[in-house]
């Protein structure tokens, strides 16, 4: 894999070596699992968004306790 060096401050860099440190990982594979993280936050972010402006209508709840009785355990407020 190819490999190149970017400059951040150095309380950064300090802060990046401790996370990778406490997860057992190199500094790569922490930074793309952090970035992996934020995508997730960012697609959680968007659906809700999303169903606040077009809330689930009583069909839809209907569907979801039915599932839920199956086995999800899911609490939709």
């Amino acid at each position: 894999m190819p490999t190149t060096t970017i400059k951040v401050p150095t309380a950064l860099r300090d802060r990046i070596t401790a996370g990778a440190r406490e997860r057992d990982l190199p500094v790569w594979r922490y930074l793309e699992s952090v970035l992996e993280a934020e995508g997730k936050r960012q697609m959680v972010a968007q659906l809700t968004d999303a169903m606040r402006r077009n809330p689930p209508g009583g069909e839809y709840w209907d569907e979801f306790a039915a599932l839920d009785a199956i086995g999800g355990g899911l609490d939709h407020g």
